[in-house]
């Protein structure tokens, strides 16, 4: 937990208690557990879900500040802590090559040494009692140079690889850096930026298409017509409805009144018992909805709540009836 310079200071004080750094880094590279910068650890990975057998995982990526300082590795031919790139958002291993002299002075001269390093974790899911432990990914210096898109296309990246090593990874978390932030936002849709629609101006909408006179609307069998609130207005006491002509066809088509007043809970109760009007009754239940979850102020939370998700259902299952429905046999039907 103390760093390198911890475990310096402990073994030099504790002669002969735990072994030199350069014998615990042989023993690594012996076992097969070296650490190359930009590489991702799958195939280590991969066995540890054999072993264990675990299929579920969070991972987690942080950016730490760094002391900028380049180290040759001699086993690679490699030169370590510059800026390591990235191919659509996933970093490439052993870049920066150093054969020769020269190769190594192109590197210093043209190339940004890293002042981050990027870390990747995962944590495995079990319904053992025992906790887990974390399991080291990758690590790679990088700059602050990168973007969301970066962030998103590599976090895609290791979702699709770690699920080839049979391991699904459920989330990601990292820290609220404004690029990861974003990241998860284009990800998730959540706090998306739509459109802005003036909500009176749709309810009126929806009411002037009920009173066109070229358009036709259907639900099932059954026609959409502002012709079953006139036989309403006619058949039936003003006490039971509350509705005047005026109400369903008024002379100022922005009229917002009408549209609160055609779609009362008194005119969709009277509607009940009036014939051939079902889907007129859905279409003003769609307009009500709109009105109580997104106009009206008294309409409680779990009501507005309620109200936004029958407009959504109604829409959707309407949506997808038209899609299975041979419109050029409804026009000439009717």
């Amino acid at each position: 937990m103390g760093g390198r310079n911890t475990y310096e200071y402990i073994r030099l004080n504790l002669p002969g208690a735990v072994p030199s750094i350069t014998s615990v880094d042989g023993s690594i590279t012996k076992a097969g557990g070296k650490i190359v910068e930009g590489e991702f650890r799958y195939d280590a990975l991969s066995d540890l879900q054999i072993s264990n057998n675990y299929q579920l995982a969070i991972c987690s990526e942080d950016c730490t500040g760094v002391i900028q300082k380049v180290v040759y590795d001699a086993s690679t031919s490699t030169v370590i802590e510059f800026s390591t790139p990235l191919d659509h958002g996933v970093p490439v291993p052993q870049f920066f090559q150093a054969d020769s002299y020269d190769e190594l002075k192109k590197c210093f001269e043209n190339e940004e040494k890293s002042n981050l390093l990027n870390v990747h974790m995962l944590e495995r899911l079990t319904i053992s009692k025992s906790s887990s432990t974390s399991f080291f990914l990758g690590a790679y210096g990088i700059t602050s140079k990168f973007n969301s898109i970066d962030v998103l296309r590599r976090w895609l990246w290791v979702f699709e690889r770690s699920r080839i090593s049979n391991i699904r990874i459920l989330t990601f978390s990292t820290d609220c850096d404004p690029k990861y932030l974003r990241a998860m936002r284009l990800i998730s849709g959540f706090f998306a930026k739509l459109p802005n629609i003036p909500i009176i101006h749709l309810c009126t909408k929806i009411r002037n298409r009920l009173l066109s006179q070229s358009a036709s609307m259907f639900i099932g069998n059954g026609k959409i017509s502002v012709d079953v609130l006139f036989d309403l207005i006619k058949n039936q006491s003003k006490l039971i409805h509350g509705l005047v002509k005026t109400d369903v066809y008024p002379k100022d088509r922005q009229n917002f009144s009408s549209c609160a007043k055609i779609s009362t809970d008194d005119v969709l109760s009277a509607l009940n018992n009036a014939s051939d009007s079902y889907a007129t009754q859905v279409y003003l239940r769609l307009l009500r909805s709109i009105i109580l979850a997104y106009i009206e102020q008294s309409t409680s939370i779990i009501d507005r709540i309620y109200h936004s998700w029958i407009t959504v259902f109604i829409c959707r299952l309407w949506w997808t009836w038209l899609q299975l429905t041979d419109v050029e046999e409804i026009s000439t039907e009717y």
